[in-house]
């Protein structure tokens, strides 16, 4: 009978035990509630607006040239992005202009009857020829996208309307030189910006390669060569015309070194106006810095 009580006993135990162990479970409640949950917010997508250069760019101008290769990357108007249509549009000197050259630049801001993009969209000259050659003409609709952009400022991508861009006056970007065999003489020098050496009473011949954004070499003006001894003091310098080389178009002179004294450091200028400007650039001046002084200069030996 003892025996009986102490296995009654120890089965008592045992279940309070597995009682006190054993965690109540309250299926009600979802055990991720307490997940702290995050919700991801999907990207807003801007329409395009029609009238923008970057919708002109989107849906006409990338889409409607009859001959795509025609406004790439090798022909301007450049209609390979956004950013080259409007660089390459707004502000930007025409090529083709009509019999009366009536246009200046391919978009003026807030101006279609000055731009020159609108009157080759709408042009009824079959000689000038209207865009898109071989092609349907622009839709009423797509016309008023592109006057609409132009008359509220041709902003470019980021809502910015381009100032005009400055008219510069030519700019000599280097000079060449050769003694009588037309060997260089302008290598030899020190160093790139010290003067170089010619040979005393032979003839030399200069060539200087000039250029102008906006205008052709062979359209300059007033172009001549000075050379003096003194490096900041031209008004008693030796003065001689330049011609055009049609081969290379450059403009360049010729001039026997017997006219300078042997020895000395002669200094040289560049002359040159394009039509826009009344008076001629020169370069080097007295502003410019030194080395540019000292580049375009010469020993005679």
């Amino acid at each position: 009978m003892k025996k009986y009580i102490a296995l009654f006993f120890l089965m008592a135990v045992a279940a309070v035990l597995v009682l006190s162990c054993t965690k109540t479970i309250d299926n009600t409640k979802n055990p991720y509630d307490s997940i702290t949950k995050t919700t991801k917010t999907p990207p807003v997508i801007k329409e395009i607006d029609s009238s923008t250069i970057t919708g002109i760019y989107t849906f006409i101008l990338s889409k409607k040239c009859a001959i795509p290769s025609c406004h790439g990357k090798m022909f301007e108007p450049d209609f390979s992005s956004v950013e080259a249509s409007y660089n390459t549009l707004v502000w930007h000197k025409v090529i083709k202009n009509d019999v009366l050259n009536s246009f200046t630049y391919r978009v003026v801001p807030r101006d279609t009857n000055f731009s020159w993009l609108h009157e080759r969209l709408v042009t009824g000259d079959s000689i000038l020829g209207r865009m898109p050659r071989y092609a349907p003409p622009l839709t009423t609709r797509e016309m008023y996208h592109i006057n609409k952009w132009i008359m509220n400022g041709a902003k470019d991508a980021n809502g910015n309307t381009a100032s005009p861009k400055p008219n510069n006056n030519i700019q000599v970007q280097e000079i060449v030189a050769y003694d009588d065999k037309y060997s260089r003489c302008d290598t030899a020098r020190p160093s790139y910006y010290s003067a170089f050496t010619v040979p005393y009473n032979k003839l030399l011949h200069f060539y200087f390669y000039v250029y102008d954004v906006e205008t052709k070499v062979d359209k300059f003006l007033d172009n001549k060569v000075k050379f003096s001894s003194d490096p900041f003091d031209f008004s008693k310098a030796i003065e001689v015309n330049a011609t055009l080389d049609t081969t290379y178009h450059v403009w360049h002179m010729d001039i026997n070194s017997n006219q300078f004294t042997k020895g000395k450091t002669m200094y040289v200028r560049y002359y040159g106006r394009d039509p826009d400007h009344s008076t001629p650039a020169e370069f080097p001046n007295n502003n410019s810095q030194n080395y540019f002084i000292e580049h375009y200069s010469f020993i005679v030996k």
